[in-house]
């Protein structure tokens, strides 16, 4: 080895603090920025020694403990060096710092330094970081908020890659449950040099700006499943009655001292099945107060987070499950659907599929009334979390969760292709949720969802109408009426939806604001009416106007109308209905333009009851099987837990069908045609008009 010879400094940058701090200990604050310990010395010295230097790293505090005077000195910018700062004590006096930053030459900008002078060091900290902060554009941060991210650098240091960045943004929103990161930061490795961020190397081929402008929608997520429901069972804190004081002002009600009491919150005036309004209205008014608070919540998030992200995205949320949630619909406020949709806050909502109808044979469905998301312009998400014969319920060694699932691998593929076929039918969007994982295991469920995926590139963009004849109708005016704390109230809507998927014909839910828009009502020619129990007399008026004709059958559960917001109105059951209140079992009425049936009590009502309620109302049977069935003008579908031979007729323009998921073509005959089911099975129809080989779809 040669022995090196001594050579001359590298020039860079320097400069001197003056200081004249003469006490017998000085204080001094010091750090190291290589994120590893390059001095055992502890940040807070205590500096005795006659002459001696003392280094530091991005800043130094020095100072007179005992007479609290202190001063900083720290660099606010690193964009092309480190700033390397040295105390220096003389004969007992701590006469200087040095600076230095070895990347700057002499005559180069150096990177900007602050001086601060002060009787507290910590406050010079504090106002040093806030400085720092604002120079780089940081926002504050939250002391007490525990913030989890992942950087790239103790991994890849400065190796990473586009495509290592993405494949690790892919794994951690997949094990989102047990890595919930909120950031993520590229730390070095996309730049070309140092301080030079805006160019990117050849490893990043794209623009960050075109990475982050592929998240295309953002989901704003409240609660324990990111559901936006409100769980205080009614209970107000300080700031929740604060603003129901608010919400009565700004509607002209008389302003409460406090939220009304749990007794007065939970009274049912009428026959302790609805709340009356002459004698509950502090209660109805707290209520519907409560789904506002949630729908106006949700607005507030969502504007933010789109003015936050500055370009044009979609936003949508979990909200809206009045098929769903039987009594809580009331208390965790999902009855403000239609003023959210209203609002333009979002673009379109979201629910898992509907719990209680997921087993093989029934009809599936979604949480939310789709005649309403389509009158407002939006789009919805079809969540699909149904359990699969191989979903993992051992979450942890102490967690096991069971669920209805469905059992075997053909129940998996009958069920995947029901909810596929639901939302193409219905023009929804569709996520398969592989929560917890393992849900979609088998090479035969793969090569499904492959031949899915080929079907739902074909038709998505489709947008027939559809042929459903029959409506659910909602109101979340009446809803809000409803007995939310005894058993029962699910027969007025989820119940409901069980038994239409079983007339063997298609059917979808609507809200009853939906038909009072023009024409809105002329497709249909039965009506359930599931929870119309309030009509103001200008709703009543375009009831009149635009429901109540074109020959259609409307059936009336439990109460006709009979709260116009005021008082109840017994009368107007007989007035709507045809009959008094309560009449025991299933009436007819016929009208000049329509016919009413009233059925006071909704758990009576039965399959076979509304498939002849359905058939006398000339609504065209496609099955006679009690099976769901879904279609629109172009695409049909069936589904049944039991194979064998069933009949299907299909209406009559429709000449020839094809079988999506085999590729089969069937003429009909009297527009019909007999096919042979496995068990399970959903099939797939497209339909075909005219009586060539090549007849085109049915529109």
């Amino acid at each position: 080895m040669n022995t090196p010879a001594l050579c001359p400094e590298t020039p860079c940058y320097r400069a001197e603090i003056k200081v004249d701090i003469l006490t017998p200990t000085v204080f001094l604050y010091s750090t190291v920025n290589n994120m590893a310990i390059s001095r055992e010395l502890p940040s807070l010295q205590s500096i005795t020694a006659f002459e001696s230097e003392f280094p530091s790293e991005d800043v130094i505090i020095v100072g007179d403990p005992v007479h609290s005077k202190f001063l900083l000195a720290g660099a606010v910018t690193a964009n092309r060096s480190f700033t390397f700062f040295t105390a220096v004590r003389e004969a007992r006096r701590l006469v200087k710092i040095l600076v230095r930053q070895p990347s700057i030459g002499p005559e180069e900008p150096p990177e900007e330094i602050l001086i601060l002078t002060g009787s507290d060091w910590r406050e010079l900290l504090v106002q040093y970081a806030e400085a720092v902060a604002d120079k780089a554009g940081v926002k504050p941060m939250k002391p007490a908020e525990n913030l989890t991210g992942y950087c790239t650098w103790y991994y890849y240091y400065t190796a990473v890659s586009a495509q290592d960045f993405q494949e690790n943004l892919n794994a951690l929103q997949l094990h989102r449950e047990s890595y919930p990161a909120r950031v993520v930061q590229i730390d070095n490795g996309y730049q070309t040099f140092m301080g030079d961020w805006v160019d990117r190397n050849e490893r990043w081929p794209e623009p960050l700006e075109t990475v982050a402008r592929r998240i295309r929608a953002y989901i704003p997520a409240c609660g324990s499943t990111d559901e936006w429901m409100d769980l205080c069972d009614g209970g107000a804190g300080k700031y929740k009655s604060e603003r129901y004081r608010a919400w009565c002002r700004e509607k002209g009600l008389p302003v409460p001292d406090d939220v009304p009491a749990r007794s007065r919150r939970g009274r049912f005036g009428f026959e302790n099945v609805l709340r009356d309004p002459a004698t509950d209205a502090e209660s109805i008014r707290y209520w519907r107060f409560t789904s506002s608070l949630v729908c106006d919540t949700i607005r507030e998030f969502a504007d933010r987070v789109r003015k936050r992200c500055g370009r044009e995205i979609e936003l949508g949320v979990f909200y809206g499950y009045i098929l769903e949630l039987g009594g809580d619909w009331v208390k965790k406020g999902h009855l403000a659907y239609q003023e959210l949709l209203a609002s333009g806050s979002i673009d379109f909502l979201i629910s898992p599929g509907t719990y209680e109808h997921r087993k093989i044979g029934d009809g599936g469905g979604f949480m939310v009334p789709m005649g309403t998301v389509r009158r407002f312009g939006r789009n919805y998400l079809h969540e699909c979390d149904q359990r699969t014969h191989c979903f993992n319920p051992n979450l942890s060694r102490a967690v096991r969760l069971e669920f209805q699932h469905w059992q075997d691998e053909a129940e998996d593929i009958a069920g995947m292709r029901r909810e596929m076929a639901l939302s193409l039918i219905h023009h929804t969007s569709l996520w398969w949720f592989d929560m917890w994982g393992g849900y979609y295991q088998s090479p035969a469920v793969f090569d499904n969802l492959a031949r899915m995926k080929e079907l739902w590139d074909r038709y998505s963009g489709d947008d027939s109408p559809g042929r459903a004849e029959i409506a659910l109708v909602v109101d979340p005016d009446g809803a809000a009426l409803v007995n939310d704390e005894a058993a029962g109230a699910d027969r007025f809507h989820r119940d409901l939806c069980h038994l239409l998927n079983r007339v063997g014909a298609p059917f979808e839910a609507v809200s009853f604001d939906d038909l009072l828009e023009p024409g809105a009502a002329e497709k249909y020619k039965f009506l359930v009416f599931a929870s119309i129990f309030e009509l103001s007399e200008e709703r009543l008026r375009r009831y009149r106007e635009r429901i109540a004709g074109g020959g259609r059958t409307i059936l009336w559960l439990y109460a006709a109308g009979i709260s116009d917001g005021i008082q109840i109105q017994l009368e107007r059951n007989r007035e709507l209905a045809g009959v008094p209140f309560g009449t025991p079992g299933l009436s007819l009425t016929e009208y000049d333009s329509h016919r009413t049936l009233y059925l006071c009590r909704p758990e009576e009502l039965t399959v076979p009851l509304l498939r002849q309620a359905v058939r006398d109302a000339g609504v065209h049977i496609w099955t006679e099987e009690a099976a769901p069935v879904f279609a629109n003008a172009r695409l049909a579908a069936f589904h049944t837990a039991s194979g064998g031979e069933r009949r299907l007729t299909f209406p009559a323009e429709v000449t020839a069908v094809t079988e999506l998921f085999s590729g089969r073509r069937f003429e009909l005959r009297n527009h019909s045609l007999t096919y042979p089911f496995e068990t399970p099975d959903t099939v797939f129809f497209e339909l075909h008009t005219g009586s060539s080989e090549n007849g085109g779809p049915a529109m």
